[in-house]
């Protein structure tokens, strides 16, 4: 009798291992570019808005943790740069959106390998959390949209309490704990 529950168990486990996806492995997710060397692109919209220095602010902050990671920026929308934008959001609980997308342009999820992303900042929804003269909150939500665009995933690891990939508004950068999952994502 405890033999075949002990099998049942096994077999219930091991069902539902294979039929749960899985979006990430730690915190980063298994698909993304094949290079974490790549061109942003910077759409008209984020001069607009003010949000260029924001957005180089955010792109230099990942350099120097892997030799592997360089996120440069290009003037050309042509090829596959990831395409930055700053937009409005109608719910209030967006900060900010990254979009996967293969080289034909078409949507794709986190497992699989993309070619390029989108990434918007919501400029009405993130500017409700600071002071005008402040700019911490827009530009540590750029790092964390940028983080996703280098396959890192939202932190999930309890007892983690200081790391840019956490869901929601905050003020800091790469912390101690997404730089090491940057590097088991590319290396060192």
């Amino acid at each position: 009798m405890k033999k075949t529950r002990l099998v049942g168990t096994l077999l219930s486990v091991f069902i539902l291992a294979i039929c749960i996806p899985t979006s990430a492995f730690a915190d980063f997710f298994a698909g993304g570019r094949s290079s974490a060397k790549f061109n942003a692109y910077y759409d008209s919209s984020v001069v607009t808005y003010g949000y260029e220095g924001i957005y180089d602010t955010a792109r230099a902050s990942w350099g120097g943790i892997s030799s592997n990671v360089a996120i440069g920026k290009t003037t050309s929308s042509s090829g596959l740069p990831d395409k930055y934008y700053v937009g409005f959001s109608a719910d209030p609980t967006f900060l900010g959106l990254s979009s996967y997308y293969d080289a034909n342009g078409n949507p794709v999820n986190n497992n699989v390998p993309r070619a390029f992303t989108t990434f918007a900042s919501y400029n009405n929804n993130l500017i409700v959390y600071e002071s005008p003269a402040s700019s911490a909150v827009r530009i540590s939500n750029a790092i964390h949209e940028l983080g996703h665009t280098l396959s890192l995933a939202h932190t999930t690891q309890s007892g983690i309490t200081d790391s840019v990939m956490f869901q929601g508004v905050q003020t800091i950068g790469p912390q101690q704990y997404d730089k090491n999952q940057l590097k088991a994502k590319w290396g060192n």
